[in-house]
């Protein structure tokens, strides 16, 4: 048993747990990566008083945050990460930047160890020095997105019962609510305060004897996902149930620690297909110059975005429904991606290249000449259910990102946003709604989500943000969230 003092920690991942560690013995300071199941398996209160803090090493000397934990560190584990970067003569620090790149180039979280094995195998890390500089730069240039932008989903988590909600007419189920979601389950089964684990909607879980009662109606085998149970949304007497709850005693290894991500350890996959798009493109590589994945959090998995909005100024947007994509131009260069690649230049194979070429964007961000990244949602025949049912393809910005030198991003607000659309003379996604100051609720937010598309189909939903981009640091989250159509989810088929 080693008797340490923690300084500081951050959670990389589900799994992962950075921390710096004072051992009382010498006084001496490291930087290490743990598991996070090891550390609350023999603490587990230890996990719930973690500061999720957004310093990096650089800060952590005027740091007096402490909390004082015995634990037997895994000693084949630290002495694998101190060979390994003696070995390749760097430091632990650099070899953390260098799993948090690499990490974002596989966009998951693998384990420290499978990292290991992969720069072993690779022999990579000499080839990314340059690069981990960079990324330390831009790290420390931008802190309030650090965890933002390595932020995993969690698609399982242990989660509090907050009430239930009894069906009309049914005698077996109820609803179960947890955070901003609805779930039914065995009536009975739970009551107000007890904990379970939560699967999200899009969680694929793998084959367990636990989740065989999904068999009927969630198994999937196919080629691109394997075999497991789809976690979807589906309607039950007339009401949604989002997601999955099961009781905490059928895991016997899950301490009871609220919001604990379990995603990893469970085994569970985001439910994800290929994109739709037909002549999608050549893929030659990944998304380039730190240019984030477009994703949004639901605003049911974190309803605390409701308080952090309160009074600020807002606006509201249409989801679009179709595929991500990304077009930058960066000292010259323009280059097309998807929601993770980057595709070859090949309007035969690539409609997103095709419709950049009949648009002439090539020439209109040449005129422009700032290194820039426009995101938005591809849509049109052959995308997704073409729900819009367009005629031709057709790009719906959402956001513009300034490449800054050195590696960084920085998101511009809406007023610029609106701007350089008018400039390039692009389409933004439909803006519903401008104010001042935001006072909504969740429910009021359920039905501002309703509505069609001019197709008259039912929308996706609705998109929120504040008029200019900023992270908020009480949730750890950039203030931008989406609101799904619970008539579009009730359609929705596989």
């Amino acid at each position: 048993m080693s008797t340490i003092t923690i300084t500081h920690s951050l959670q990389l991942s589900s799994s992962v747990l950075l921390i710096v560690i004072e051992d009382t013995t010498d006084g001496k300071r490291d930087v290490v990566l743990l598991s996070v199941f090891f550390i609350n398996a023999v603490h587990p209160e230890y996990m719930k008083n973690i500061e999720q803090s957004l310093l990096w090493p650089e800060d952590i000397q005027s740091s007096e945050k402490s909390v004082e934990i015995a634990f037997e560190i895994e000693e084949s584990l630290l002495d694998e990460i101190n060979e390994y970067c003696v070995e390749q003569g760097i430091t632990i620090e650099q070899l953390i930047l260098a799993f948090v790149r690499f990490s974002t180039l596989k966009d998951n979280y693998p384990a420290l160890k499978e990292f290991i094995d992969y720069c072993k195998i690779k022999a990579e890390l000499d080839d990314i020095k340059e690069d981990l500089q960079k990324l330390r730069e831009e790290i420390i240039d931008n802190k309030k997105c650090l965890m933002e932008e390595y932020k995993m989903r969690k698609l399982a988590s242990v989660q509090e019962i907050s009430g239930i909600k009894q069906i009309e007419g049914a005698d077996a189920i109820e609803l179960v609510l947890i955070k901003g979601w609805q779930c039914v389950a065995k009536k009975g089964g739970f009551q107000k305060g007890d904990y379970c684990v939560y699967f999200e909607v899009d969680s694929f879980l793998p084959i367990d004897d636990r989740y065989e009662f999904l068999r009927k109606t969630s198994y999937r085998n196919n080629d691109f996902m394997g075999e497991g149970f789809r976690v979807k949304t589906i309607t039950m007497r007339g009401e949604l149930s989002q997601g999955l709850a099961l009781p905490l005693s059928s895991f016997a290894n899950i301490p009871s620690t609220p919001e604990l991500d379990v995603t990893e350890v469970l085994g569970v996959r985001k439910w994800e297909q290929p994109e739709s798009v037909s002549s999608a493109g050549i893929e030659i590589g990944e998304k380039p110059f730190s240019i984030p994945t477009t994703d949004e959090t639901r605003l049911q998995s974190m309803p605390e975005f409701i308080e952090a909005f309160s009074s600020l100024p807002y606006y509201m947007t249409t989801k679009m429904d179709g595929t991500s994509c990304t077009i930058y131009y960066k000292d010259g260069k323009v280059g097309v991606c998807g929601r993770n690649k980057e595709y070859k230049e090949d309007v035969s194979t690539c409609s997103m290249w095709a419709w950049v070429y009949e648009n002439d964007i090539i020439n209109k961000l040449s005129k422009l000449n700032e290194n820039i990244a426009i995101q938005g949602e591809f849509c049109g025949a052959g995308i997704q259910k073409n729900r819009l049912k367009l005629m031709k393809p057709n790009l719906f910005v959402f956001d513009i990102l300034a490449l800054l030198d050195g590696g960084g991003v920085k998101k511009v607000g809406l007023l610029e946003l609106k701007q350089y659309c008018e400039q390039l003379r692009l389409d933004t996604v439909p803006i519903e709604e401008v104010g001042d100051s935001f006072n909504y609720t969740l429910d009021e937010l359920l039905e501002r989500a309703r509505g069609k598309y001019a197709s008259g189909l039912d929308k996706e939903g609705i998109v929120v943000r504040t008029q200019e981009f900023r992270h908020n640091y009480d949730i750890n989250h950039k203030m931008s969230f989406k609101v799904i159509n619970n008539d579009f989810l009730k359609k929705e088929k596989d």
